[in-house]
């Protein structure tokens, strides 16, 4: 028998795959489709957002989903506004959190970008 823990696992893994990831894929191929530039945007800003959620899911998911009650629950309601087109969480996170980071790191990552291509991801 699984614990709760487990099967909540399971059931948000099954709202990511979904909601999460299938979802906005499809929304992605009809955005490419009707070749709407609103569109195209908001889908590209959407898997921003995904990218780096994700990212931070797998530190957050490591110290808290043990800890606290309903952790996965919380994640299934937050995924759920993020994907909703009423709520267009996606857009929040974008233009509240990821742009104004991404506006002040953007030069130091471009620099880190052009090093690692010049002399090689590994440092003697």
């Amino acid at each position: 028998s699984q614990s709760p823990g487990m099967i909540m696992i399971t059931v948000y893994s099954t709202f990511k795959l979904c909601l999460g990831t299938m979802y906005p894929a499809y929304n992605s191929y009809k955005a490419m489709q009707s070749m709407s530039m609103v569109e195209y945007v908001h889908c590209m800003t959407y898997w921003i957002v995904f990218s780096v959620l994700t990212l931070c899911e797998q530190l957050f998911d490591g110290l808290f989903g043990d800890v606290f009650p309903f952790y996965y629950e919380f994640k299934i309601i937050f995924l759920i506004w993020l994907v909703s087109p009423v709520t267009m969480g996606y857009s929040f996170i974008f233009t509240r959190i990821i742009h104004p980071i991404m506006v002040r790191v953007e030069v130091k990552v471009v620099k880190g970008m052009e090093k690692i291509i010049e002399t090689g991801p590994f440092i003697a």
